[in-house]
């Protein structure tokens, strides 16, 4: 299954314990799927050269239009300028949705680092 974004151990071993199972969930799937999506549609709107909505939609052709549309608008404020922005406000609010989601993934029993990693790029003390 090709995903939009691959880049960090948790979703691979998501991906795998879903697979893997006796039973497949497809809704634990189209959650992994969306959570996928997020983290691209992060990547792509945390960069400099996206200040608007239409090129963070250009940039993210792969992912449903329906679902850029509603991550730009839940997750990004209107600026002074006229352009959007990913404040540290939305993106707490980001990272709590996500959490939520992975939780939900993991049957709310996961690996406190893995998900920090795959969140933020946190770091968790031991």
């Amino acid at each position: 299954m090709l995903l939009p974004f691959r880049a960090n151990a948790w979703l691979e071993d998501a991906l795998r314990s879903i697979i893997e199972a006796p039973k497949l969930s497809k809704d634990k799937l189209k959650v992994l799927k969306y959570i996928c999506f997020m983290l691209a549609w992060r990547r792509v709107a945390t960069k400099k050269e996206n200040k608007d909505r239409a090129s963070i939609l250009v940039a993210l052709e792969h992912v449903p239009s329906a679902i850029v549309e509603c991550l730009n608008g839940r997750f990004l404020e209107e600026g002074r300028a006229g352009g959007v922005a990913f404040t540290s406000g939305t993106e707490t609010r980001f990272n709590t949705w996500m959490l939520a989601l992975m939780l939900h993934v993991d049957g709310f029993q996961t690996d406190i680092q893995a998900v920090a990693a795959a969140i933020g790029n946190a770091t968790v003390p031991q």
